[in-house]
């Protein structure tokens, strides 16, 4: 069974927004990763989206643009993921941990060389740059 995720690119001045996942998450355990979450059965990827960052981050979701689609077997649950990976073009509201997650910006020049940042973050970004969306919002 393949589950399924929505998370979000969020870039603001330079900087990309990650949570530190704990060391005992059922997924990702102990990497650096992008706000987002499960979709449930029968919810659209876009819906799951805003669902999922208005409960982490208490944001509305304004307009996020589809970026790519990511495959994963997850060594930490030993699951199959795929990932729906948007860029947030708008929000509203202000940007805090609702469930007391570890958020950092990190300046996208300092990406490849963060440690425990998850790979799929990574190709997220350049899937990004490829097609000039980060330079939009950089």
């Amino acid at each position: 069974m393949i589950r399924e995720t929505a998370s979000a690119l969020i870039v603001r001045d330079g900087a990309l927004l990650l949570e530190a996942r704990p060391a005992d998450a059922a997924v990702s355990a102990g990497r650096w990763d992008t706000p987002g979450g499960h979709v449930r059965d029968g919810e659209a990827p876009a819906a799951a989206l805003a669902r999922e960052l208005h409960e982490e981050l208490g944001i509305t979701v304004v307009r996020a643009r589809f970026l790519t689609e990511q495959r994963e077997h997850d060594a930490t649950s030993q699951r199959d993921y795929r990932h729906h990976v948007f860029l947030l073009d708008a929000y509203s509201g202000e940007i805090r941990a609702q469930e007391l997650q570890r958020l950092a910006w990190i300046p996208l020049a300092d990406l490849p060389s963060l440690r425990d940042a998850n790979p799929l973050v990574l190709a997220a970004v350049d899937a990004a740059r490829d097609r000039g969306w980060i330079d939009d919002l950089a």
